[in-house]
C-alpha cells in the first residue's frame, strides 16, 4: 500500500454515505456518522455505536424538539449546476455480538453493524472489501468520510462555507492490534486524525480504493478548561476530560471480511449462520442480534 490512485479514490467517494436522522420529508435533521455501501441492493456498513447514537438522538428530537425522525443515509450528488442528495431510510439494522473464552483480551465488542436502504441508490459501485492479507506498519492507508458531521457536510454554509463531498485523509498504519507482528491482527492503529462523525468510515488501500478496515474510535485527547465559575462560591474552577479527537483506530479485515460475507448472505438470501473469525488472541464465534 505505497501508491496513490486518484481515480480509485474518486470512485471510492461514490459509495460513502453520511448516516444520521431525517424528518418525514427525508430532509437532513442531523449527521451522526459515516457508512459505506457494499452491494447494489443497498447493504451498508458502519460502526454499531453510530446507529446507537442515532437512536439516542431520535429520543432527544422527539422529546425536546417535537420532531419525529428516522435513521437515514445521504449520498451527495454534484453536477455543474446542482447540489443534491440520494437519500433513503435505513431498515433491518443488524449488529454483531460475540462470545469469547477470554472475556478481557483483546476485544470488548466488535462495534460493527449493517443496514439496508429501503430504496437502493442508483448508479452504485459498491466498495470491495479485501480478504485478510498481510498488514505492515508504516504502510500508507486512507480514510474517507464525514468528520464532524455537519461541519464537513455543510449544505448551507453555516460553518466555514458549503462543503459537499466526503473527505479523504491519507496516513500510515502506526501499529497493529494486539501487536505489530500478530499473524492475524484484529485491528489497526493509524496516524489519521479523526473526530466525531468519522466513525464508520472505511479504511482503504489508497492504491486500489479497496477496504482493509473500518474506523471505530480514536485515541482521545486530554482537555483542560479554565475559568468556569462555580456560582455557589464565585470561584474559578478547572475542568478536565477527554475530547473525541485523536488518531483513528478500528477493526481489520480479519474481522470485517468474514462478518461482511456472512451478513451479505443474510440480507440477500435470508441465511443466518455463525461467523467464524480467526484473529490473534481471540477464539470466538459470533451471531447477529
Amino acid at each position: 500500500m505505497s501508491n496513490f490512485n486518484r481515480d480509485a479514490i474518486k470512485d471510492l467517494k461514490q459509495s460513502i454515505v453520511a448516516i444520521g436522522l431525517a424528518n418525514s420529508k427525508l430532509e437532513i435533521v442531523s449527521i451522526i456518522g459515516t457508512g459505506f455501501l457494499i452491494d447494489p441492493k443497498g447493504i451498508l456498513i458502519t460502526a454499531k455505536h453510530v446507529f446507537d447514537d442515532c437512536k439516542t438522538s431520535q429520543v432527544y428530537y422527539s422529546r425536546f424538539k417535537k420532531i419525529e425522525t428516522n435513521i437515514a443515509a445521504f449520498r451527495p450528488i454534484t453536477t455543474q449546476s446542482t447540489l443534491d442528495f440520494d437519500k433513503g431510510l435505513i431498515k433491518n439494522i443488524k449488529s454483531i455480538k460475540f462470545s469469547s473464552k477470554n472475556k478481557i483480551f483483546p476485544l470488548f465488542d466488535i462495534d460493527l453493524a449493517f443496514g439496508l436502504l429501503a430504496t437502493p441508490f442508483p448508479d452504485l459501485n459498491p466498495l470491495s472489501i479485501e480478504p485478510p492479507s498481510k498488514l505492515e506498519t508504516m504502510n500508507q492507508i486512507g480514510m474517507c468520510g464525514f468528520p464532524a458531521g455537519h461541519h464537513s457536510l455543510d449544505t448551507k454554509g453555516e460553518y466555514i462555507g458549503i462543503r459537499f463531498s466526503p473527505t479523504f485523509q491519507l496516513g500510515r498504519i502506526g501499529s497493529l492490534l494486539p501487536f505489530d507482528d500478530a499473524p492475524n491482527p484484529y485491528g489497526l492503529q493509524t496516524g489519521i486524525i479523526g473526530v466525531g462523525g468519522s466513525s464508520g468510515s472505511p479504511l482503504v488501500d489508497p492504491a486500489t480504493g479497496s477496504v482493509v478496515g473500518l474506523a471505530q474510535k480514536v485515541l482521545p485527547s486530554n482537555v483542560e478548561t479554565e475559568g468556569i465559575i462555580d456560582f455557589t462560591t464565585n470561584e474559578k474552577l478547572k475542568s478536565f476530560g477527554s475530547a473525541t479527537i485523536g488518531q483513528v483506530y478500528g477493526i481489520s479485515n480479519h474481522v470485517l471480511f468474514p462478518a461482511t460475507k456472512s451478513m451479505r448472505e443474510f440480507y440477500l438470501n435470508g441465511k443466518s449462520e455463525d461467523i467464524k473469525i480467526d484473529v490473534t488472541g481471540l477464539d470466538f464465534g459470533s451471531k447477529t442480534l
